[in-house]
């Protein structure tokens, strides 16, 4: 084997091992939002609730519009399959994910008519303590959130 390419299979290799430990990354748990850390439009997402088994993602979003009203969004869907569906405290949605390297990216669309389609991108970090969020509105507008969470035990009482 030419020293040419085994610098081609070394690099295919290194790039095939990161992909992999990228698509195993556990986003589980309960996150609590962080205002201190967090730039959120009228609409206040104030937890989510995941639960991943595999390529399979259960995710419960607790989020406030008007009136400090509590809603709830939720879907289970599996990363890189077919679109799912999504329940937005009624309306019906779909939902699609994959990874794009260690991000977990959710792509809503068919959502309410004030945030027809949304990509969510999220990042763990510290050690899985911290779960970064990008929420930018595609349609009807084009606005970017950055969203943090911190880890909790347990859902908090209210």
């Amino acid at each position: 084997m030419s020293g040419y390419s085994l610098g081609i299979n070394l690099v295919l290799l290194f790039i095939a091992g990161a992909s992999a430990n990228a698509a195993t990354a556990d986003f589980s748990g309960h996150w609590q939002l962080n205002p201190a850390q967090s730039k959120a439009g009228d609409e206040k997402t104030l937890s989510l609730d995941i639960q991943q088994n595999g390529d399979t993602v259960t995710l419960v979003r607790t989020y406030q519009v008007e009136h400090d009203k509590e809603l709830k969004a939720q879907f289970t869907c599996t990363i890189g399959g077919k679109d799912c569906d999504f329940d937005e405290n009624g309306h019906k949605s779909k939902v699609s994910l994959w990874y794009d390297g260690a991000a977990l990216v959710i792509l809503k669309t068919n959502g309410d008519k004030r945030d027809s389609t949304v990509e969510w991108s999220l990042h763990l970090a510290d050690g899985g303590k911290t779960l970064s969020a990008t929420r930018e509105i595609v349609e009807p507008s084009d606005s970017k959130y950055s969203l943090v969470f911190n880890k909790a035990e347990a859902v908090a009482a209210r």
